[in-house]
């Protein structure tokens, strides 16, 4: 189900006036966490036309289940680590367009070193995730929407278990369990009755945490060879767009 309704919404992604590169499902069926009623979100990423390239130009928009970035501002997002945009790479569900597989195949194959490009910035928009979370938390504390909110803070908190302290690979710290299982998180996320003191607790627990991994320099600064990779990753794909749009007008 999950990959007919990916296939489908990527489909309905193609753009007349971009040319399409790949797309990679985002969000809690990458976690092992999505249920029959979770949504079906995805990133799409494309390529500009050579003048709005060089005119820095910028593709990014969302409708309620798909977020389109051109491949600039993705490289971008890559450089300044966000779990959000850098799951895609690791999806079991990836759209690539033929014309470009080997580029892409080759950014996937740096898919780890490039998770690790910043890990201090990375570790820092963690914190930002949770403190929207915990906005997010104070506003609906009287309704029955907290699991929807709790659940994800539980999620952060395994992950960076994961992947700061036990040093575990990016993929295996998106469905990580070192803290808190599967069949709890889940339970949480379901839950009508999520009481607010237990939402700040797993935000206070999960802060405490990203400390811990600050004071003790668990997280490693910029990768300066990843980051010259990923520059050149972006030259080539767009020479490449040259050739064929050279190769298309004879």
């Amino acid at each position: 189900m999950v990959k007919d309704n990916f296939e489908l919404l990527v489909k309905n992604t193609k753009m007349d006036d971009v040319e399409f590169l790949f797309a990679g499902l985002y969000g809690s069926q990458n976690y092992g966490l999505g249920t029959k009623d979770s949504d079906i979100d995805i990133k799409a990423i494309y390529l500009l036309d050579l003048n709005s390239l060089i005119e820095r130009r910028e593709i990014s928009r969302h409708t309620e289940q798909v977020v389109y970035k051109d491949l600039y501002s993705f490289i971008k997002c890559l450089k300044k680590p966000n779990i959000n945009f850098l799951e895609i790479l690791f999806s079991d569900y990836i759209s690539i367009n033929p014309n470009y597989r080997y580029w892409v195949e080759r950014l996937l194959s740096r898919r780890e070193d490039i998770a690790r490009i910043d890990e201090i910035r990375l570790l820092k928009s963690i914190y930002g995730m949770s403190e929207s979370k915990m906005k997010l938390i104070n506003r609906d504390c009287d309704t029955n929407k907290l699991g929807k909110h709790v659940y994800y803070l539980m999620f952060l908190h395994n992950f960076i278990e994961s992947f700061f302290i036990n040093k575990k690979t990016f993929k295996e710290s998106l469905t990580s369990e070192d803290i808190y299982s599967r069949e709890e998180i889940l339970s949480i996320k379901k839950s009508e009755e999520v009481v607010l003191y237990y939402a700040k607790q797993c935000y206070l627990l999960l802060n405490q945490k990203i400390k811990y991994i600050e004071e003790n320099k668990l997280a490693n600064s910029t990768d300066l060879e990843v980051s010259t990779f990923l520059d050149n990753m972006l030259g080539d794909i767009y020479r490449e767009r040259l050739r064929y749009t050279l190769e298309w007008n004879i």
